[in-house]
């Protein structure tokens, strides 16, 4: 009698056989994508203030956009390296901190942009809420968001 392989680990309990950090599974990310983008957001701007001597705007955006395009190239790059599974094995063979490294970078900056993305949303979306919820609250006949529309 051969027991069915799709069921063999079913109802199995994990247990972690060590404790690593101050967290049971490691640092959690969305911890470090606040801290990623705050160090990325120093990175770029403390430079660009203390190198320009003469305050010129077009050379402080310039130097923005610039930096933003190496990070998302820098990025893109390192998801590239991600997907190859046979280079990340050889990576760990030689240095197994590095690929969860370049894990860790890669997928704080994605939740860091996801958060910006999100707050930014909320925050534009957030002034149309309050009028609609004030104007149910003071007219609850009378739509402003369907009058708007019209």
């Amino acid at each position: 009698d051969v027991p069915d392989v799709r069921h063999t680990m079913e109802d199995q309990v994990v247990v972690l056989s060590h404790i690593r950090g101050w967290c049971q599974n490691g640092i959690p990310l969305a911890f470090s994508a606040v801290v990623v983008s705050v160090l990325q957001v120093v990175e770029l701007l403390l430079p660009l203030v203390l190198c320009v001597h003469a305050p010129d705007r077009k050379l402080f955006v310039s130097g923005i956009v610039l930096k933003f395009f190496f990070l998302k190239l820098v990025i893109h790059i390192l998801e590239a390296l991600l997907s190859m599974k046979s280079v990340c094995k050889a990576i760990d063979s030689y240095a197994p901190c590095i690929h969860a490294s370049i894990q860790l970078l890669v997928y704080a900056n994605q939740m860091s942009r996801d958060i910006g993305v999100s707050t930014f949303i909320f925050l534009t979306l957030s002034p149309a809420f309050l009028v609609v919820a004030i104007n149910d609250l003071c007219c609850p006949t009378m739509s402003l968001h369907q009058a708007l529309i019209y």
